[in-house]
C-alpha cells in the first residue's frame, strides 16, 4: 500500500516506561532531532474545516531534510482514518521555502521535536517530545497490511498491549494543535 499512511498518536504523561521497554523489547532506529515546517496556499482556506485534510510539509532532521504532503481521509463521523502520503528528500530546505513563497504557499507553524524511534512487531514507535506541547508516542504501520482498517485494527490492539488509552489519542496532530495553543485558529 504504496503512498498510504496508517498511525495514531497519544498524548502521555512520560515517557520512561514505554522507554523502558521499547530499549528491552525494540529495535532501536535512532535518536533525531526534527524542525517540521507547515505550510498553506494563500489561495486555499485548509483550515475552514473542523478537520484537517491537508498537510504541506518541509522537513529538517539530522536524517535529511524533506518535502512531504498528506492528504487525510475520513470516515463518516469519525476521526482520522489513513492518509495518502507524498514524500520526498531535498537538499536545502530553505531554498525550498523561497519556492514555496515565490508560488503564494506561506509559512504557518513550525514544530520543533526530539524524536526517539524503535521498531516493535512491524510498527514504528516515536517517542516524541514536542515543544510547546509534551510527550507523545506515534505508532506507524510499517508491516504489510491490505486496507488502512486492517491497519488500524492492528496498531489499537498494539497501543492497548502497551497501555497507551484511547482518551489519550491525539485526532489533530502537532501543527493544528500549535495553531490552537497560540490562537491561530
Amino acid at each position: 500500500m504504496k503512498n498510504i499512511e496508517v498511525e495514531l498518536k497519544f498524548h502521555i504523561p512520560k515517557h520512561s516506561d514505554l522507554l523502558n521497554f521499547l530499549e528491552k523489547e525494540g529495535e532501536f532506529v535512532g535518536e533525531f532531532y526534527q524542525k517540521d515546517s507547515y505550510f498553506a496556499p494563500s489561495h486555499q482556506d485548509w483550515f475552514a474545516t473542523e478537520k484537517i485534510e491537508k498537510w504541506l510539509r518541509i522537513r529538517e532532521s539530522d536524517k535529511g531534510n524533506s518535502i512531504n504532503y498528506k492528504h487525510w481521509k475520513y470516515r463518516e463521523n469519525e476521526n482520522l482514518n489513513y492518509c495518502d502520503e507524498y514524500n520526498t528528500n531535498i537538499g536545502e530546505a530553505d531554498q525550498i521555502e523561497k519556492i514555496l513563497t515565490a508560488l503564494d504557499i506561506k509559512p504557518i507553524i513550525v514544530v520543533d521535536k526530539h524524536r526517539q524511534s524503535f521498531m516493535y512487531q512491524g510498527v514504528e514507535i516515536s517517542l516524541d517530545e514536542v515543544a510547546e506541547l509534551g510527550s507523545y508516542v506515534e505508532l506507524e504501520m510499517k508491516g504489510k497490511f491490505t486496507s488502512p482498517e486492517e491497519a488500524r485494527v492492528e496498531l489499537y490492539r498494539l497501543a492497548e498491549s502497551l497501555g497507551l488509552k484511547r482518551e489519550w489519542q491525539d485526532q489533530k496532530g502537532y501543527p493544528w494543535l500549535l495553531l490552537e495553543k497560540n490562537g491561530i485558529i
